[in-house]
Formats: structure tokens, C-alpha cells, sequence
């Protein structure tokens, strides 16, 4: 008898596959719930309305309301990373300066395209949701920053990437231990900065606080990203960068 591989796993079963297309087809439509009308639109009752199915049949796939909306911000972050992860591939054998470059193109173009599901994570739209602890949202969350993390920190220890400005000390242990890295109290500082200006100027458009009359949002998206870069010491990123990062970031 020949040996199983791993690549000889059984196929799902019917059973198997009509239960991720419920769960799936759930997810969307509480997604849909929440970017269309909000949180307060959103009821167990609602969703197993619009899903074809008793309200009771709902817990058979997930525990509570609460539960789903864990499901459905850890899919949300794994999403973003993902766009982060695509853009920084396809940049493969490219300098660092380009790999960065495309991870911070990539942040902003998965916001735009998914604007309901960034406010999601990032806006607070629940208020009385509480995220279980060490539970699945924290490690999507951590995906998210690992991309940047992880280039930066290849270019500290390179010496391609400007050493940190010295200023005041921060806490690095759990950084240190979610992702695994030997970062200094500077590093982590000047990243926390760094992220505080790509998220900050994503966040002012998706949520419409950057008005067309006064300002085209991406074109300052643009600028303030290459100034950004060049305070990190870093050259500038070739031509093709950010529209090769937008693409692969869009193809998920």
C-alpha cells in the first residue's frame, strides 16, 4: 500500500464544505449589516433572517453575536495583512527601500477598497464588545504590524535603515515576544511613529475628514510617505513601486 502524504489529505466532505459556505455566507451578511447601517442594525435575529435560517440554527456555527464579530475582525486584519504581505512579495529580490515602500502603499490601498471592514477594526464600532484575550483577534492583529516590524528591523540591523533618535524609554518585552525580534526601546518608538502617520493620514480619508476641495488624498498619501522615507535614510523607491504594490495589494 502506498505511503499518505500530507498531500493526500482527504478531501471535505459534503457536510463539511455546506458548513463553510453557511459560515461564510453568515459573515457576509452581518458584514454587509454593519457597513450599511451600522452596529445597531445588527441582530442574531436579523442576520438568521436574511441567511434563511432560524435564529437558534445560528449558535450551531457561532456561540454568540459577540463571537461572530471576533470571527469577523480577525478575517478583516488577516485581509489587511495579506495586502501588506502580497505588495511586499511582489517586490521579491528588490531593495529594502522598495519592499518598505510597497508595505506602506499596500496599508492604504486595502483601506480604500475595504473601507467598512477598516473602520471595523480600527474605528471602535462596537462598543460593547469585548475581544477575548489572547484570542484569535490579537494574533491577526499582530499580523498586521509584523509585516513593517520585520522590514524595519532587517534594516536597523543592516545599517540600511538610519539608527533611531534617542528619546524617551518604552517597553518593549511584549513587543518582543509577540514578534520574536530583539527591538530597542528607540526602534519601537520610532515604529509606533511611523505607523502613527501611515495609519493616521488612511484613517482621515476612509473616515472623510480630508476634504476633495482642499487636498487629494492620495497624492498627499504619496508625499508624505517618501517624506517619510527619506527620514529613515532611505533612497528613493523605484518608479514602478507603488503601482505594482497597489495592484498586488488589490488582487486578494
Amino acid at each position: 500500500m502506498p505511503s499518505v502524504t500530507s498531500n493526500d489529505a482527504p478531501r471535505p466532505t459534503r457536510r463539511e464544505r455546506l458548513r463553510a459556505e453557511l459560515t461564510t455566507e453568515i459573515k457576509a451578511v452581518a458584514r454587509r449589516q454593519l457597513e450599511q447601517d451600522g452596529p445597531g442594525a445588527v441582530s442574531w435575529r436579523g442576520i438568521a433572517r436574511d441567511v434563511g435560517m432560524s435564529p437558534a440554527s445560528l449558535y450551531t456555527y457561532f456561540e454568540s453575536l459577540d463571537d461572530l464579530y471576533t470571527h469577523l475582525i480577525a478575517d478583516s486584519f488577516r485581509s489587511h495583512a495579506a495586502a501588506l504581505q502580497r505588495a511586499v512579495n511582489s517586490m521579491e529580490g528588490r531593495p529594502l527601500a522598495d519592499r518598505l515602500f510597497a508595505a506602506k502603499i499596500a496599508y492604504r490601498e486595502w483601506a480604500v477598497r475595504h473601507p467598512g471592514e477598516f473602520r471595523l477594526v480600527y474605528n471602535n464600532l462596537l462598543p460593547d464588545y469585548e475581544a477575548p484575550e489572547d484570542g484569535p483577534t490579537t494574533a491577526a492583529t499582530i499580523a498586521v504590524g509584523e509585516v513593517f516590524l520585520l522590514l524595519l528591523h532587517e534594516g536597523w540591523r543592516s545599517g540600511e535603515v538610519q539608527p533611531a533618535p534617542s528619546g524617551p524609554r518604552v517597553d518593549t518585552k511584549r513587543l518582543t515576544d509577540a514578534y520574536d525580534i530583539e527591538i530597542s526601546s528607540d526602534e519601537f518608538r520610532t515604529a509606533i511613529g511611523a505607523w502613527g502617520m501611515i495609519h493616521g493620514l488612511t484613517s482621515l480619508e476612509v473616515n472623510h475628514h480630508l476634504s476633495e476641495e482642499w487636498v487629494d488624498a492620495a497624492t498627499l498619501y504619496l508625499a508624505e510617505m517618501r517624506t517619510l522615507h527619506r527620514s529613515w535614510g532611505l533612497p528613493e523607491p523605484g518608479d514602478d513601486v507603488a503601482d505594482s504594490a497597489a495592484a498586488a495589494a488589490a488582487a486578494g
